[in-house]
């Protein structure tokens, strides 16, 4: 999980922390990255000029004459993108808190942010159909899984290369594993997914053969899918902190279709990602309609100051929006003259996306948040149905599981209502039981006195409600707004907070050992920040890295579910089941708009400036007597994508 998206549209594999459940997402040894690969990169020959490959490597070490037989694939998937695409335009996209780093791995960057530049300028070897869930070719054009599942083997497309011309090559796989094993990168769920391999090896320039430490499922699905590809002969020498420091807020070289140029960085303001002419695989069929867009101008701000966003969208200096706030979607955009005329496009798009989380992260680690009496009666205080109901128009629907709105959602789970009665008497039995003269409760001297940490002014109108309703049992809860990398770096870094709310994506195939596992629990960096620990979990994660079957996974989570949400670590809030969007008439996209399991930042790979909408959106700005088509507002994925599919949550990956 990352902050508050996957997709080889915006990125679906492609995100180290999404895939790896990092934070924000959502995760050892002592690294040699420091060390230049074993041999040096091979720049003699010309991708461009040699396609097939170096005629010195032979047809059975992938080079000129490489058939493919006995490897992986046997068959073209469905393409992600439309045929009807048409390259070119700009695009203005909110993305709200400016990152805390350009960087996509290591030290604060596990965000949607980053997420999404990772899936636009950097490639994996594999790529993933957000549809059937099949693998893809990207920087790989085949591959194999040794019948025991522990061995992996893959041909680098000789056609593939970096920005500056040279070829990518086996031993920059090498060393991006490397990279990513290097403990001084900060970012400890990186070491657990990716220590679960042995060193890679690179039998060729085009071979690159890697084994697994223990048998796992989704060790294919990483190491294919999530590992992002750094070029060796650029950050091959350098250790995790000096990559850090390096890369701070400006970008190593990716092989992806998009780059940011330096100029390109306005800090606090925008980050603008302009396509690349010579991008390798421009030719190849997995970019068919995809990355249509000439620039994308990714606007952020110091804060993410969602009210700016909004009007901006409505005076024409955004072009897409995600409306994030009920009251705008219900009462505001239907009365917007350009939603009238059908200037402004609202849609309401429903996929498969997992919902994620979201709610107050406890701090388990110091009193009285240690008890979970009082976790518990937290949650009995938070009035969900009353707040979905008055506040945001019955838009959303209360969360009760960490996997909510797929088939690993326990249905036994307990549904936490508002209940005063019930809090109070949790608090008496955990010993809470006077009052101080302010009618606060008080034990063995302390007060019981939290403080509530949040990034977002728009959630006031919903904590001030719960503060209120805390207090009629005696709790009194303190609300704290600070900015978003003061709540990053205190909440995720330092671990110093009592409750925090937190947003956390979804994960069509969760990994609990991130958010979940003991051992990350006093670890800094990673998903695990309420501190939680139980042996029967960490039994279950070992136990469920060995399921390949999908059919033993459901029970096994759903068992996870419930023990997690037993002890109450998030008092959880709601979710939605869909995307609203609303956005200038001017852009073409596929009919079912986004894909299965990605999010609305899937726009960005997925649409295009339509010319003819174009011309007719800035006629119809020029004479307001002019009215333009409105769409249907709601619009189901599985109903839109050909062949006809039907809504699935739980889809397996293929063996391995």
């Amino acid at each position: 999980m990352r902050h508050a998206t996957i997709t080889p549209v915006a990125r679906w594999s492609a995100t180290v922390a999404c895939l790896l459940g990092l934070t924000g997402g959502c995760g050892s040894r002592q690294s040699d990255s420091g060390h230049p690969p074993t041999t040096p990169p091979r720049t003699a020959v010309d991708p461009v000029e040699f396609p097939e490959g170096d005629p010195s490597v032979p047809a059975g070490l992938g080079g000129p004459g490489f058939t493919g037989e006995g490897w992986e694939p046997t068959e073209e998937v469905p393409l992600e993108g439309s045929p009807d695409a048409v390259r070119g335009g700009a695009v203005r996209y909110w993305v709200g808190t400016f990152p805390a780093t350009l960087r996509i791995i290591g030290k604060d960057s596990t965000t949607t942010t980053n997420s999404l530049l990772e899936g636009m300028c950097y490639e994996t070897l594999l790529g993933r159909h957000s549809d059937t869930m099949q693998f893809t070719p990207r920087l790989a054009s085949h591959w194999q899984i040794s019948e025991d599942k522990r061995t992996f083997r893959y041909r680098i497309n000789p056609r593939a290369h970096w920005p500056d011309g040279r070829p990518v090559v086996a031993e920059d796989v090498v060393a991006s594993w490397k990279l990513m094993m290097d403990e001084s990168t900060l970012q400890p769920a990186l070491q657990v997914v990716y220590g679960k391999f042995r060193p890679p090896r690179a039998l060729s320039q085009y071979l690159v053969e890697v084994q697994c430490q223990d048998l796992n499922w989704r060790n294919f699905l990483y190491f294919s899918a999530a590992l992002p590809i750094f070029a060796a002969h650029e950050i091959g020498t350098l250790g995790g902190s000096e990559f850090l420091e390096t890369y701070q807020f400006r970008m190593p070289m990716g092989t992806g279709p998009y780059e940011i140029r330096d100029a390109d960085v306005k800090k606090n303001e925008s980050v603008t990602l302009r396509r690349r002419p010579a991008y390798w695989g421009w030719n190849e069929r997995f970019t068919t309609g995809l990355y249509n867009f000439d620039v994308i101008r990714l606007m952020a701000g110091a804060e993410a100051n969602y009210a700016l966003a909004y009007e901006q969208l409505k005076k024409g200096e955004l072009d897409i929006f995600l409306v994030g706030k009920a009251q705008d979607w219900v009462e505001d955009v239907p009365q917007l003259e350009a939603v009238r005329r059908g200037l402004l496009q609202a849609r309401r798009i429903f996929n498969d996306e997992p919902m994620g989380i979201y709610g107050l992260a406890c701090n388990t680690r110091i009193p009285p948040l240690d008890d979970v009496r009082v976790r518990k009666a937290l949650g009995h205080l938070f009035h969900r149905k009353v707040m979905i109901e008055k506040l945001f128009y019955n838009e959303y629907t209360p969360l009760n599981s960490y996997f909510a709105g797929t088939d690993y959602a326990n249905p036994g789970n307990e549904v936490i209502e508002f209940d005063l009665e019930t809090a109070q008497q949790l608090l008496g039995e955990a010993g809470w039981t006077e009052r101080g003269r302010d009618g606060v409760l008080v034990k063995d001297g302390r007060r019981l006195e939290l403080e509530l940490t949040y990034s977002n002014s728009v959630a006031e109108r919903f904590l001030t409600v719960y503060q209120e309703d805390c207090r009629k049992v005696g709790v009194q809860l303190n609300l704290e707004l600070i900015n978003w990398a003061t709540s990053y770096k205190a909440v995720h870094g330092d671990r110093n907070f009592q409750l925090y709310l937190q947003a956390l994506t979804g994960l069509v195939d969760p990994n609990p050992e991130t958010s979940w596992l003991s051992e990350l629990a006093d670890l800094k960096d990673n998903n695990n920040i309420t501190g939680f620990q139980n042996s029967r979990v960490d039994e279950l994660i070992r136990a469920y890295d060995r399921m390949f079957d999908i059919r033993e996974r459901v029970p096994a989570l759903r068992e996870m579910d419930g023990i997690v949400y037993r002890e109450h670590h998030y008092v959880l809030g709601w979710g939605a089941d869909n995307k609203r969007l609303l956005y200038w008439n001017k852009f073409g996209h596929p009919a079912w708009y986004l894909p299965r399991t990605g999010s609305e930042d899937a726009v960005l790979s997925l649409w295009w400036v339509d010319p003819q909408a174009d011309a007719q959106l800035k006629e119809a700005r020029r004479d307001a007597s002019v009215r333009l088509p409105r769409g249907p507002e709601r619009v189901e994925y599985w109903r839109q994508r050909e062949p006809a599919a039907t809504p699935r949550q739980a889809a397996a990956p293929p063996a391995g």
